[in-house]
């Protein structure tokens, strides 16, 4: 990753605590410039790790699915 590897960091971080998330609100908490979240979102979706959820071109929903899979894991309800 090399140099994005401190950016991706802190973005990973950010969508920790907000698993669902927009581009503005990584920036917001993460304190990074829009075009380095934008890109490093991208990266993220790339490596499985987030997808976008709304199918908009703008105003889209992120989320880090994996780590509510596994929050969901082990509450499903038995039949």
């Amino acid at each position: 990753m090399g140099r994005k590897r401190g950016t991706l960091l802190q973005i990973f971080h950010a969508i920790q605590r907000n698993p669902y998330f927009t581009v503005q609100a990584v920036v917001k908490s993460s304190g990074l410039s829009k075009p380095s979240v934008m890109q490093g979102i991208r990266e993220l979706m790339d490596m499985g790790i987030a997808k976008e959820v709304t199918g908009k071109l703008r105003n889209q929903v992120f989320v880090y699915h994996q780590y509510l899979d596994l929050l969901d894991e082990g509450t499903e309800l038995a039949p």
